[in-house]
C-alpha cells in the first residue's frame, strides 16, 4: 500500500514515519483479501499472482502458504528490502515496482489485485493508466479493491481520522463507477462482478470467539466470511471488490 504515497503527487506524505507506524499492525492483521481471493478465485483458476502496492505483503504472504505463486510489489524501495529479508522463507518474490510501470512481461500472471490502491488519487487519468498497466502484466483476472461511499459511516470516521492522520485521508468510491472506471480505460472483459467486501461478517475473525464457537466449526470462518459480506447491506460494507475476467 505504501506505492500510493509516493507517486500521488497531490498529496505528499511523509510517508517513512507514517509507515514504520503501521507496518507491524497490518503484519498482525487478518489477510482478509488473501483469503477472499482464495475462496473467488481457487489456486487452478490463479496460480501466478501479483500484489500490486502491497505494504506490509500479508495477504501475499498468507496466499503463498496455501499454495499460489506470489509476486508482491511496492514503490517504497526500503518496505520491499525490509520484507525480503524478514519473511525470505515464505516462498514469495517480492520487488520495488511503480504502480505506473511495472517491470514485468505482457500476461505474467493469472491475477493482478490491489487493495486500497486507488483511494489515494483524485486524477482519473493516473488511475487509468494503472488501471491499464495492471490489464497489461494480467491475462486472466483482475481484482480492484476500493472503499465504499455508501457506508457513511465509515466515510464519515475516515474524515475524522484525516484530520490527524493523512493515511486516512481517502477517496470513496460507489459500486457503479466501479465499471464505469474499467469502461473507460477501454479494457475488453468477458464478465465484472461487483462484490461486498469487509464489515459485520469480520466478526467472525476475532480470536475471542473461539472460546464460544465449537472448534469443529471455528475453521469454516475463511470459507464463510467473503460469503457472508455479499448478505450484508451496502450501507453495512466496508469496500467494494471489483473482480474483472478478461478478455484475452
Amino acid at each position: 500500500m505504501s506505492a500510493i504515497l509516493e507517486t500521488n503527487v497531490q498529496n505528499p506524505l511523509p510517508w517513512d514515519k507514517i509507515w514504520n507506524d503501521k507496518l507491524e499492525e497490518y503484519l498482525q492483521a487478518v489477510p482478509r483479501t488473501g483469503i477472499f481471493i482464495q475462496q473467488m478465485l481457487p489456486l487452478q483458476a490463479a496460480d501466478r499472482i501479483l500484489e500490486i502496492a502491497c505494504g506490509s505483503s500479508r495477504d501475499s504472504i498468507y496466499l503463498a502458504k496455501k499454495g499460489y505463486r506470489l509476486t508482491a510489489t511496492d514503490a517504497d524501495e526500503k518496505t520491499i528490502s525490509y520484507l525480503q529479508q524478514r519473511f525470505s522463507s515464505s516462498g514469495l518474490d517480492y520487488s520495488a515496482e511503480d504502480a505506473l510501470q511495472l517491470n514485468f512481461s505482457d500476461n505474467s500472471f493469472d491475477l493482478a489485485f490491489h487493495n486500497g490502491l486507488f483511494v489515494y488519487y483524485h486524477d482519473d487519468s493516473l488511475i487509468k493508466k494503472m488501471l491499464l498497466e495492471q490489464a497489461r502484466v494480467a491475462k486472466r483476472y483482475l481484482l480492484i479493491i476500493v472503499h465504499n461511499q455508501l457506508n457513511k459511516k465509515l466515510v464519515l470516521r475516515f474524515q475524522k481520522l484525516a484530520a490527524t492522520q493523512p493515511l486516512y485521508d481517502l477517496r470513496f468510491f460507489k459500486p457503479q463507477d466501479m465499471e464505469a472506471m474499467v469502461r473507460q480505460a477501454g479494457i475488453s472483459y468477458k464478465s465484472l462482478k461487483i462484490l461486498k467486501f469487509g464489515g459485520i461478517a469480520d466478526g467472525l475473525y476475532k480470536k475471542k470467539l473461539k472460546k464460544t464457537i465449537p472448534n469443529v466449526f471455528f475453521p469454516w470462518r475463511e470459507h464463510l466470511v467473503p460469503n457472508l459480506y455479499q448478505w450484508q447491506r451496502w450501507k453495512a460494507t466496508e469496500r467494494i471488490a471489483c473482480l474483472i475476467e478478461l478478455m484475452k
